[in-house]
């Protein structure tokens, strides 16, 4: 596999010479070499020690500074006005459909933009003196006017103020602006979640800088003039932006990123530097102290100033190109229990005998995914700072493949390592109810079943309403309620709280024309409330359009609910209400065609597919133990993850 671009450049700049990182990036300056000398004579004849200190190392981690142009990312500035034509019509969040056919038409006719191909634009290469002292003296302004509690640290000023970027963003001036604009946050505060709070208020409310999913797909940082445009960003953006805002107030905020160890992707937020190491995590404009909603295995801060030490820690061919990244440390430590680990190797190879790096994997629901690199020492693999409570394996990495090397493995929350080896010779039956983990989101979703009421009637406005239930219990999955009821009803609904918010995924009705027929499902003419709009993407028709992922919404504080119209003559004795509250789908239905795979040998092995004859459980008998599991559905939905077997429950990894 090819080295990264970036890779193949700082190599040939830093690695092979023993010049200073000043003299580096003052040689990789070419023709704009004198303005940075510019700004190292400025503050010299002065005599400004600590100005020129910040100003040496503004420079000399320049170097690897850069933007990204190209006339793609032109055509989608498109998207950006959209936007603020939205906002002006007072539309603040969401993609509404314009938002969307615009995105087609531009990747329709110029393709989706590809960062390979757009043109690196290097700071030291253009950026000019006066532009570098301003944004010197400005930091160093709002720093000696920032709040007590902000560290003294001059290092952490360096990498959490002074700079006048944080990504890849188009650089621009805009410090001194935003501190006059943004200051009185500061100045009327006195606690460091009043001013997170503060800014989250101005610039999320106020000013309706708001996030958007369909941004995620735009995979460069913006700079603050398109921030001002379109105000609004994927979780990358948005940490960006708020991080400068802050920062132009003397706050020293940096960016942490997790990859998550029991889900996919990861996850970007800002961090407030706290006097005595201390640290107020949060997300972008987000209110207040961040709640991590998974657990992480590895979480690393972005800094301005670059480490080439890597350089000499990893082979190039033990270790994917993306992991040389040189302007990040590892903070596990400071969010979670983690803990420097030993690993024995217990598949060992000839091939592998002269490797120098191990890799360390967790499962994203699909496959293995790497999530940091070791050292091999004798016969172990070594890695540092892992997070505890993740099921790891770890690997070798071979021309872009991941090759086990032990077990998976438990690293628990006492530091202790828990093999997975399967036990063919102790053999148990598995009670399945999910294929995936019940997050926190999706528990929301349920709690706004609370209190719902199911009734019958037979006028339409539900005066002389008949109550059958109220919810109490939270139904987290498919739920039946039987009724004992021997009137008949024209009208049936399932009418939320007043002061939820409510998400119905399905609702059914079942009755019987007289006490000696058949039980079946009903229909009749959908009802309820409030009435459908064309802008309203969740109307109670949702509910009952017999699909699980698309769901009635109302709002806290209104009135709603949704119902059938059995027809006049064709009233019904109500026996049993079904209902499901919007979800992930990733509990067992039945119909659905499921396989449970159990690891062994370094692959998955199959214990065969079945059909789920029931609701919300699944039993496999048989099953060897000590391993971890996956459960797939080939009916419906991509969402899986790994778990073990333990005290006849499912533990998710």
């Amino acid at each position: 596999m090819k080295m990264s671009v970036v890779f193949i450049l700082i190599v040939s700049l830093f690695f092979a010479c023993s010049k200073s990182k000043l003299d580096k990036s003052l040689e990789f300056a070419g023709e704009n070499r004198r303005e940075l000398e510019k700004v190292l004579d400025y503050y010299k004849q002065r005599g400004d020690k600590r100005k020129l200190r910040a100003a040496e190392f503004l420079i000399s981690n320049m170097s690897n500074k850069f933007s990204y142009q190209g006339n793609i990312l032109t055509y989608y500035d498109k998207i950006l006005y959209l936007y603020d034509s939205l906002r002006r019509d007072s539309v603040y969040i969401g993609d509404p459909p314009i938002i969307l056919q615009a995105w087609d038409s531009i990747v329709k006719k110029h393709g989706n933009i590809d960062v390979s191909k757009l043109q690196k634009v290097y700071d030291c290469q253009h950026l000019k003196s006066d532009f570098l002292i301003r944004n010197i003296d400005q930091a160093f302004f709002a720093w000696e006017k920032s709040p007590l509690y902000n560290p003294s640290n001059f290092d952490l000023f360096c990498e959490y103020i002074l700079p006048y970027r944080i990504g890849e963003e188009p650089v621009e001036e805009y410090k001194e602006r935003y501190y006059s604009d943004l200051i009185h946050i500061v100045d009327t505060t006195t606690t460091v979640g009043g001013i997170v709070f503060g800014f989250h208020l101005e610039l999320y409310w106020n000013r309706y800088y708001k996030p958007s999913q369909k941004l995620w797909s735009y995979p460069v940082d913006f700079p603050i003039s398109k921030m001002e445009l379109g105000r609004r960003g994927s979780c990358r953006h948005m940490a960006t932006f708020g991080g400068l805002a802050m920062r132009a107030c003397g706050l020293p905020v940096a960016i942490d990123r997790a990859v998550w160890a029991n889900r996919s992707q990861g996850h970007l937020w800002n961090v407030l530097m706290l006097d005595s190491g201390k640290i107020f995590p949060f997300d972008a404009l987000g209110r207040g102290r961040i709640e991590l909603a998974y657990k992480p295995a590895k979480i690393f801060r972005k800094t301005y100033s670059y480490n080439l030490d890597l350089l000499n820690q990893i082979n190039k061919n033990d270790v994917p190109s993306s992991f040389f990244v040189f302007d990040e440390k590892d903070v596990t430590h400071e969010y979670v229990d983690a803990y420097d680990i030993i690993i024995p190797i217990q598949f060992s190879s000839s091939e592998y005998k002269n490797k120098k790096n191990a890799i360390i994997c967790v499962f994203d629901n699909e496959k293995w995914r790497i999530v940091y690199w070791g050292d091999i020492v004798s016969k172990n693999m070594c890695f540092k700072n892992m997070a505890a409570n993740v099921a790891y394996i770890a690997a070798y990495y071979d021309k872009g493949k991941i090759v086990p090397a032990t077990e998976p493995f438990l690293l628990r929350s006492n530091g202790q390592i828990q093999f997975c080896k399967t036990t063919t010779d102790k053999k148990m039956s598995l009670r399945l109810e999910r294929k995936f983990p019940r997050f926190k989101r999706i528990e929301e979703h349920a709690l706004g079943l609370r209190r719902t009421n199911a009734e019958g009637a037979n006028n339409l406005s539900f005066k002389d309403s008949t109550l059958f239930f109220s919810i109490y219990d939270i139904p987290y999955q498919i739920t039946d309620s039987l009724i004992n009821n021997r009137k008949k009803f024209r009208y049936v609904r399932f009418n939320a709280s007043t002061y939820r918010l409510a998400n119905y995924a399905e609702v059914e009705f079942y009755g019987k024309k007289t006490l000696e027929s058949s039980e079946k499902k009903l229909s009749g003419k959908i009802i309820g409330y409030p009435s459908i709009t064309k802008e309203d993407e969740h109307p109670y028709t949702h509910a009952l359009d017999g699909n699980l992922e698309t769901w009635f919404q109302k709002a806290k504080e209104e009135i709603g609910w949704v119902g059938l119209d059995l027809g006049k003559g064709n009233e019904h004795i109500i026996t049993r209400v079904r209902f499901c509250p919007r979800s992930d789908t990733n509990f067992i239905i039945k119909g659905d065609t499921y396989e449970l795979m159990y690891w062994s040998q370094n692959r998955w092995n199959s214990m065969g597919t079945k059909v789920a004859s029931k609701y919300n459980f699944l039993i496999y008998n048989n099953v060897p133990s000590g391993t971890i599991y996956i459960l797939h559905n080939y009916s419906h939905g991509k969402e899986e993850r790994i778990f073990t077997y333990e005290n006849g429950k499912q533990v998710w990894w």
